[in-house]
């Protein structure tokens, strides 16, 4: 590797700045090349990070959700996050077992041994509250909750503060 692709890397979304994360330990699945090659039809979270313990976060951030209250918009919103989780781990599966490029794949998520590896769900809304997120943590466990099982993967709603204390956020 080269001494550039060394430098941390931070990522500037939805008005806040995720990072720094060392390249080795971060797939910026939204750039990536397997993603790019797929075409029209499919989304993506940002990106896959692997956290202080080791944990693989794939994490999806927004400026803000639409208010429960407006059921028909907050049923799309969830919806549209729901599909970029399943789209995004999906496309990190097939990367990972070879059947797409590997490229963009820091090389400690690349040697990940997904048996025992820990995967969450990670929304980041920047504007919300912090009693606002329980509805939309429950929403999303209860609308992917087979999924969630299947994979044995869990899913946290935070806010940019959250988001902070973890070491996800400058």
């Amino acid at each position: 590797m080269s001494t550039e692709e060394n430098n941390p890397v931070v990522i500037p979304e939805s008005g806040m700045n995720f990072g720094p994360f060392r390249p080795e330990r971060l797939f910026y699945i939204e750039k990536s090349e397997a993603f790019q090659r797929l075409g029209s039809g499919y989304s993506t979270a940002e990106f896959i990070c692997l956290d202080r313990q080791g944990r693989m976060c794939l994490v999806e951030a927004k400026t803000s959700i639409s208010n429960p209250e407006s059921a028909e918009d907050f049923r799309n919103n969830m919806q549209q996050i729901e599909k970029k989780f399943t789209d995004s781990y999906q496309l990190f599966l097939t990367c990972h077992l070879g059947r797409r490029s590997k490229r963009s794949m820091g090389d400690q998520i690349l040697h990940l041994d997904m048996a025992s590896t820990q995967v969450r769900f990670m929304l980041v809304i920047k504007n919300h509250k912090k009693e606002w997120l329980i509805h939309i943590n429950e929403t999303l466990n209860r609308n992917m909750r087979k999924t969630l099982k299947m994979w044995n993967i869990d899913i946290r709603v935070l806010n940019e503060d959250g988001a902070k204390e973890l070491g996800l956020v400058q």
